[in-house]
């Protein structure tokens, strides 16, 4: 996790060497821009106010607690917002998913500026999916994968999800941006796909596990060929700036 940030420290050294003390309001002012700005503020008052009911919420949770009724409500209340959430994304971004059942459709990509501008909040849950239909089990992990985890599996799924938010905050819709989040949802993706292949070997019917498993390794094949076709036909020609 720190990889990132001694990468950069190059980076860092030129900058305040160029731009002396004031290199990081530079930096802040070029990259915005008026329209942005306005969005910008009004986000980070929104997302500081979720934060603070989260970290309510998550410190009530914490809390001992002797009554078995409140510990159970607030299990309930946990997973009825994970599947609220879950519902919402896959409303927002049904076309996207639509297009990953779409062998040849690919994902919308050019040179023009704006081209993602007018998005959902919701935008890099879908734009990730049109890329690999695999992101969608790092994503399922989140309502099918929360009990019975270690805490560093815990700790994976709050840092990818926890590095996401902090650029649909910021806005400017652009999957280059989120590179760095791909690596961790591709790691829970990796992990529901073995946790569910843990599971299957627990199931009695030898009819039902071959089919969940043959429905499982299908879904997998799918996912990589379809990557694969999006290489050739998108990637490697290189022919945009923005997807």
């Amino acid at each position: 996790m720190l990889l990132p940030v001694v990468m950069l420290i190059p980076w860092i050294m030129w900058n305040i060497e160029v731009y002396g003390s004031k290199f990081l309001e530079v930096q802040v002012s070029t990259h915005t821009f008026g329209e942005h700005t306005k969005m910008l503020i009004p986000r980070l008052f929104a997302s500081a106010g979720l934060a603070l009911a989260l970290g309510l919420f998550l410190w009530r949770r914490r809390t001992p607690k002797t009554d078995e009724k409140s510990v159970a409500w607030n299990k309930q209340i946990g997973r009825l917002s994970r599947l609220c959430v879950f519902g919402v994304i896959v409303v927002a971004e049904a076309p996207s998913l639509w297009k990953t059942l779409h062998f040849y459709a690919l994902p919308r990509a050019g040179w023009w500026t704006g081209l993602f501008a007018n998005e959902l909040p919701t935008f890099y849950f879908g734009q990730l999916v049109e890329f690999s239909a695999v992101y969608v089990l790092g994503y399922a992990s989140y309502i099918f994968l929360r009990q019975g985890i270690t805490q560093e599996e815990r700790f994976l799924q709050y840092v990818a999800l926890g590095n996401l938010l902090l650029y649909i905050i910021w806005g400017n819709f652009q999957c280059r941006y989120i590179l760095g989040s791909v690596p961790l949802f591709l790691l829970l993706s990796a992990g529901f796909i073995y946790k569910a292949g843990e599971r299957l070997s627990g199931v009695r019917s030898v009819a039902v596990r071959a089919a969940l498993g043959i429905l499982l390794a299908a879904f997998i094949f799918y996912s990589v060929a379809k990557t694969y076709h999006i290489n050739e036909v998108l990637t490697y020609t290189n022919n945009f700036c923005y997807f």
